[in-house]
């Protein structure tokens, strides 16, 4: 019985340790975020504080269900054979993390890019994502014994929702990497910013789609035999984490973000990128407020954004 135990009970093991080890990240980025003076608005620090909950919440419940299979079913051979309401449970609340992070860089895109279209198609989405994570919930709880027959409900909702999974971060990536390209100013100290905010966002990005498109990989494989060897919980039990820091990465990076001058941002709010030509020096992220001695002699303009809200995007001109 060595064998299938490895293959059930390994990926289990793996893949919670995984989750709990950056949670560790959560936690200090979410404490950056907090320490830091910024003018976000109420509901996106509540957001913050909803992802670090359902976080938590997400590593107490893989805690328990490796537990359960660990210690309390030990040597219970049996007991491998079915889920339990703990594993159930796992794609819901996994959803419930992605669906508020993408609803919110859904929104990112629809106000830089102006087109509602897109980003609404963006939303919904990631709301068949929620409703298809919900099925595979309803469908493993009804058909609790799939250690050696994966249910066509579970396959077919998986298949679906992760291929949206994939669908979503590619579209929230490519559209933020295109809007940012096309804003190059031509001028050498604005376009270094928008190069760092784009290796950014491929790095947030590329992170989900990665271990989402592997997710998938892994699914296909074991539907695909009609068997389920576990392998898949390596990157599932993981995969909030991996939204929630996209997240916070970007919220946080913001300070980091400074003027080739190094210096500080007083001031915490995204300003919109304005088209080659408009002579404004403004990025995803805003510029530093600059007196107009501190401020190089190309930026003296009264048309510089100095502002950035972090959940609209809305400019901000003096």
């Amino acid at each position: 019985m060595g064998g299938p135990l490895d293959l059930w009970l390994g990926p289990l093991l793996l893949g919670s340790t995984f989750n709990t080890l950056l949670l560790g990240f959560v936690i200090f980025q979410t404490h950056q975020y907090f320490t830091t003076k910024h003018s976000d608005r109420l509901w996106v620090r509540f957001l913050v504080l909803y992802l670090l909950g359902m976080e938590v919440f997400i590593v107490a419940l893989e805690i328990y269900l490796v537990w359960n299979y660990c210690v309390t079913n030990f040597g219970n051979v049996a007991a491998f054979h079915a889920t339990t309401w703990s594993y159930n449970l796992v794609p819901t609340v996994v959803a419930l993390v992605s669906l508020p992070v993408q609803l919110f860089f859904a929104r990112r895109v629809w106000i830089l890019t102006k087109r509602l279209w897109f980003a609404a198609f963006i939303a919904m989405c990631s709301a068949l994502i929620l409703l298809c994570s919900i099925g595979i919930t309803v469908s493993n709880t009804v058909i609790e014994n799939f250690t050696y027959r994966y249910p066509v409900g579970t396959k077919v909702l998986s298949t679906v929702g992760l291929s949206l999974h994939i669908l979503d971060d590619i579209m929230i990536t490519g559209s933020m990497i295109f809007y940012l390209h096309s804003h190059r100013t031509g001028l050498t100290r604005s376009d270094a910013l928008i190069t760092d905010m784009i290796r950014l966002t491929v790095q947030t990005g590329t992170a989900t789609i990665v271990i989402v498109t592997a997710l998938f990989i892994l699914v296909e494989i074991n539907s695909f035999r009609f068997i389920s060897d576990n392998a898949s919980a390596i990157f599932y039990l993981p995969l909030s984490k991996f939204y929630s820091l996209s997240l916070l990465v970007n919220l946080n990076a913001r300070q980091s973000w400074n003027f080739p001058d190094a210096m500080a941002w007083d001031s915490n709010q995204f300003g919109s990128m304005p088209r080659p030509g408009d002579g404004i020096i403004a990025t995803r992220i805003s510029l530093p407020h600059l007196s107009s001695k501190q401020m190089p002699a190309p930026l003296q303009t009264s048309q510089v954004s100095r502002s950035y809200d972090a959940d609209s995007l809305t400019v901000s001109n003096s």
